[in-house]
């Protein structure tokens, strides 16, 4: 009877030491504490806000990747981006909103958003994502009820339908819809930085995996 106890004792103690995964997933900042980054990431949020296409070109890397088809290059970017009329270009809200949600570091490098590179590893990031900050759930496709919030809540599995509805199970067990504007996909455009020639630069901007 005494093995039996001992054993349950160390069952329990391995059950409480196993790692359990996140259920949710607020962005950070690893990045905060490098001046020199951080003064690199306010100006390019004001490059951002101002549609500045000429001073962003000359931030980024010459051979900055945005394309899993082996596009590469700072002229195919602002062809692909349409920086020749910088005003009109898509770009700046996707790219702000990359830059506004939480930093990385892994070894010289940085990357934003957080989720980009912080997603647990069981997870797939093709069919999983994070909920936006007051994302809400509820029961049926509708937010006419009152909804349960569930800001950054880790989404171990998200299925987009045609109806803008997104159908979530939460990495805590619960069910239901969610508006697929609050889902933020692990592969949604991230932005990776390293240091070229002793000055940060853009290294690649791209979605997908």
């Amino acid at each position: 009877m005494r093995r039996i106890k001992t054993l349950a004792a160390l069952l329990a103690l391995a059950l409480a030491a196993a790692p359990v995964a996140a259920q949710t997933l607020p962005p950070r900042d690893e990045c905060a504490a490098d001046a020199d980054f951080a003064r690199f990431r306010a100006e390019l949020l004001d490059i951002a806000a101002r549609h500045d296409g000429r001073r962003l070109l000359a931030i980024v890397a010459e051979d900055i990747s945005f394309s899993f088809g082996g596009e590469a290059g700072r002229a195919d970017f602002a062809r692909e981006w349409g920086l020749a009329t910088p005003e009109t270009s898509g770009l700046w809200p996707v790219l702000a909103n990359a830059l506004v949600l939480g930093c990385t570091r892994d070894g010289e490098e940085r990357a934003a958003p957080y989720f980009s590179q912080r997603m647990p590893e069981s997870l797939d990031p093709f069919t999983s994502g994070v909920a936006r900050a007051g994302a809400r759930l509820y029961r049926e496709r509708s937010n006419e009820g009152e909804g349960s919030v569930i800001s950054w809540a880790v989404l171990a599995e998200v299925t987009i339908e045609s109806d803008g509805w997104g159908r979530v199970r939460l990495a805590d067990g619960r069910t239901g819809y969610i508006e697929a504007g609050s889902v933020i996909s692990p592969i949604d455009y991230r932005a990776i930085f390293g240091r070229r020639g002793g000055q940060w630069r853009m290294v690649a901007f791209i979605a997908g995996d």
